[in-house]
C-alpha cells in the first residue's frame, strides 16, 4: 500500500511466486543470483546496501528510459 511505506501495518499479505516459464522475470531466481554475486558483509543489517533504494531505482529507471528514447530518435 502507498500509505504504508515502512510495512508497519501488515493488513494485506504479499506473495511472491516463481515463474518457471520465463526465468528473466523470476523474482526468486533474481534474488538468488544477486546473493551469489554480492560479497557478504559482516556488519550489514539490510539485504541491499544503501539507505534510499526507492530513489536509487527511480533514478536508474529514468536514466534507462531516457537512453532508450534517445536511441529511437
Amino acid at each position: 500500500m502507498k500509505n504504508d511505506q515502512t510495512g508497519d501495518q501488515p493488513r494485506d499479505p504479499r506473495h511472491v511466486y516463481s515463474n518457471p516459464y520465463n526465468p528473466y522475470i523470476d523474482p526468486i531466481l533474481t534474488l538468488i543470483s544477486y546473493l551469489i554475486v554480492t560479497p557478504a558483509c559482516d556488519n550489514c543489517t539490510a539485504l541491499f546496501p544503501g539507505s534510499d533504494q526507492y530513489n536509487w531505482y527511480s533514478k536508474y529507471l529514468h536514466k534507462l528510459l531516457r537512453k532508450k528514447k534517445d536511441n529511437k530518435q
